[in-house]
């Protein structure tokens, strides 16, 4: 048990200023059970634009293990798993990158990417 915790942890550890993608992909997995447990998810969610209802969300559905184990297990490839499940929130905890929206082009575009320390 020891050997397997010195690992794991070495595995996930994050240097200042560098991505660990086994870090990223541990937590994008803990983000997928938070967002289905509460029901952050689906067309409700999506048309919801107000922050403070936003933080509030819960609609205790607990299904964030089934989720996780049965939708993500049918990804087969790693684009795949991202293109379904890497949302623009989870980018901004997680300090990958900051958007703004181009007043030209009206849409939204990577502005910077903070290192998170």
């Amino acid at each position: 048990m020891i050997d397997y915790a010195d690992h794991h942890s070495g595995t996930v550890a994050v240097t200042p200023g560098r991505l660990n993608p086994y870090k990223l992909g541990l937590e994008l997995f803990r983000d997928i059970e938070r967002r289905w447990n509460m029901g952050q998810f689906g067309p409700e969610w999506e048309a919801c634009d107000r922050m403070a209802e936003r933080l509030r969300w819960d609609r205790k559905l607990g299904l964030g293990r089934e989720r996780r184990s049965t939708r993500c297990a049918a990804c087969t490839r790693d684009a795949t798993f991202l293109d379904e499940f890497l949302t623009q929130d989870f980018c901004e905890r997680q300090g990958l990158f900051v958007s703004k929206k181009n007043a030209r082009t009206g849409k939204e575009e990577v502005e910077s990417s903070p290192s998170k320390t």
